[in-house]
């Protein structure tokens, strides 16, 4: 399970672009994960449900009203981790 602060979620979320030749996931707020050249950063799409920050905090809303049920048939199998840390820290 990834713990992280819903506004760090949002702006993964609102950053996040996919190349439509590769359907690679670039992030534009994250220079490790930033498209790595002019031409495919010209070129790397918003997807339509990463568009306005109401929907995602809405999808986040939803996300945290669902949890307990799901972490239900889990118990026992799951473990956190901080996703709030650099991504070089978590791996």
């Amino acid at each position: 399970l990834i713990q992280t602060p819903d506004e760090v979620c949002i702006k993964r979320v609102l950053g996040r672009r996919v190349d439509p030749l590769t359907s690679k996931t670039y992030n534009i707020f994250f220079d490790e994960f930033s498209p790595p050249n002019n031409e495919i950063r010209d070129r790397v799409l918003k997807r339509e449900a990463d568009v306005d920050r109401r929907y995602v905090k809405g999808r986040l809303t939803n996300y945290h009203k669902q949890l307990g049920s799901v972490l239900q048939h889990f118990r026992g199998k799951i473990f956190s981790v901080n996703g709030d840390k650099q991504f070089h820290e978590v791996r």
